[in-house]
């Protein structure tokens, strides 16, 4: 706990299975090294028909997600494209002190849906009203299944 709040893992939350009916996260997965793990992490989770309510930036004419950089067995980082950093750089988040800013470890692009499915959400896109292309405007929400309940 920092000062009375958790600080969690994404890709290994503390909580027990199906604890939450709604989990929100906004500008984050970009930031994880493996989005993927995070994603499966979040389904676990959440309840039958919960849903993942989160932003990333999405560079909506890409056609593919890809990885800006990785992180090695060894603990090193490997950048395959220049390095982008989110955070405090820029605007008012320059006035936060919040220690250094974010290294983008994955750029999204207009696959995003198929990243959702095959963490087993079922997708769920919402525009926002901004148009540009990098896609800082996109709200998604992504549905866990409605499981079987024992009879």
């Amino acid at each position: 706990m920092v000062d009375g709040a958790r600080n969690e893992d994404i890709c290994n939350l503390t909580y027990p299975d199906s604890s939450f009916d709604v989990v929100l996260s906004s500008d984050t997965l970009e930031h994880i090294p493996d989005f993927s793990a995070a994603l499966r992490e979040t389904l676990r989770v959440l309840r039958p028909g919960g849903r993942h309510i989160f932003t990333v930036p999405v560079v909506t004419s890409r056609p593919k997600t890809f990885a800006r950089a990785e992180i090695r067995s060894d603990g090193v980082i490997v950048h395959r494209s220049p390095p982008l950093f989110h955070g405090r750089g820029a605007g008012l988040f320059r006035y936060l002190p919040a220690g250094d800013d974010l290294l983008a470890y994955t750029e999204f692009g207009g696959d995003i849906a198929d990243h959702l499915r095959r963490a087993g959400f079922e997708p769920e896109e919402f525009q926002g009203h901004n148009s540009d292309t990098t896609g800082a405007s996109l709200v998604f929400s992504a549905r866990a299944p409605e499981k079987d309940i024992p009879h």
